[in-house]
């Protein structure tokens, strides 16, 4: 069975140097009069990453067993550096699938797509380890959880999202992000499900497959999303590469603002929205001050709350997570920055303390799984539409 991991977003150690260089916008195609939806500030970067000196990587597990399509499993990474200690490269990671149809792998999160076996490879400049993954069987959505529904969402249309069925006119990829090697491949002749995922603009589902049954719509000419140069720890350039994303999709809040049927938040609006009343509270709990850099009793009172709040879930309710980033400047001082995660609720099992969700994640909308101890060690909070 698969461990329960928290969607944690670790602390960075490479060092990254951002330029913004602005990039002009298209036209934006998404249905502003139905969901009221904006597009999001979009600029192409360039990163240049210095490579740690790492002698040897370590994972938790290298024979890892996931019950069932859509679950996940958060694979710990850690580098061994010359001087024999080690820091956390979940994130900064490179991840091969050899199936990304059976384990698509992101920032440390292996999610299982479809059922098989696939060796991910997990590397970082020179060095690597393979991790076997075995996904035994398909999801199956139970149909007797007597799960309230909250009134005033339509769940339908974040149904129609992840379940929209699609066909390439030509070769499409997935998002490539820092997760260098790993992307899934969309062939023409094919049936697909779910809109992609993209951080370029909202698209609802009516959007989404007008473009990709046009060829000339723009949909099959992926963005340059950033350009990266890659350096060792002298300096030397390893590896020049660019980074791609869809035209057409959503990102998680897009997707959960879309199906909200509400003007475009990010996850920090969601976040901030709990705190001042926009959006109610499910269950009872208290957002702590240091929710950011919480110390071990705000985190372990937090995480006790939530996982009483997870009990009164209704579908069409969301969860939302924010993080602190970290990264290196040139001079070598830490940068942070905030990152997040959103989702929508599709079903609760109070018995076996499962949630399922309507998820926006890469490479495409999905229904996935997450059990109330990955919830409440991600400090996910529960949250509901007015």
């Amino acid at each position: 069975m698969s461990r329960k991991k928290t969607f944690f977003f670790s602390a960075l150690f490479t060092l990254v140097i951002m330029m913004n260089v602005p990039m002009q916008v298209n036209a934006f195609y998404t249905d502003e009069e139905t969901y009221g939806v904006q597009e999001k500030a979009y600029t192409e970067q360039e990163e240049v990453i210095m490579l740690l000196p790492v002698k040897e990587l370590q994972v938790d597990d290298l024979d890892i067993v996931i019950e069932t399509v859509g679950a996940s499993y958060f694979l710990e990474v850690n580098g061994i550096l010359d001087d024999g200690n080690s820091v956390e490269l979940a994130e900064e990671a490179s991840y091969l699938s050899s199936n990304a149809d059976v384990v698509f792998p992101y920032r440390g999160r292996l999610l299982a797509m479809g059922t098989g076996f696939a060796v991910v490879t997990v590397s970082y400049g020179d060095v690597s380890v393979d991790v076997n993954v075995s996904v035994l069987a398909p999801l199956e959505i139970p149909d007797d959880i007597p799960t309230a529904q909250n009134s005033n969402v339509d769940i339908s249309i974040a149904r129609e999202m992840v379940f929209c069925e699609w066909e390439p006119l030509l070769l499409m990829e997935s998002w490539t992000d820092s997760d260098l090697y790993t992307r899934k491949y969309y062939y023409p002749g094919t049936t697909y499900t779910g809109i992609l995922y993209t951080q370029k603009t909202c698209s609802s589902t009516k959007t989404f497959l007008e473009n990709a049954a046009n060829v000339n719509s723009g949909f099959y000419t992926p963005l340059v999303r950033k350009t990266v140069t890659i350096k060792d720890e002298q300096g030397n350039v390893v590896e020049k590469r660019t980074y791609y994303q869809p035209k057409f999709g959503n990102d998680c809040s897009g997707f959960l603002s879309l199906a909200w049927g509400i003007s475009r938040k990010t996850t920090l609006g969601f976040f901030d929205g709990i705190k001042d009343g926009t959006f109610d509270k499910v269950g009872q709990y208290t957002i702590p001050s240091d929710y950011l850099n919480m110390s071990s009793a705000s985190q372990e009172k937090l995480q006790k709350e939530l996982k009483a709040a997870y009990g009164s879930l209704q579908q069409g309710d969301a969860l939302v997570c924010r993080k602190i980033k970290t990264t290196l400047d040139e001079n070598g001082k830490e940068v942070k920055s905030e990152v997040g995660h959103t989702f929508m609720v599709y079903l609760t099992n109070p018995s076996t303390k499962l949630v399922y969700v309507y998820e926006q994640t890469n490479p495409n909308a999905i229904i996935a799984t997450w059990t109330y101890d990955m919830l409440a060690n991600g400090n996910y909070l529960p949250f509901r539409k007015k």
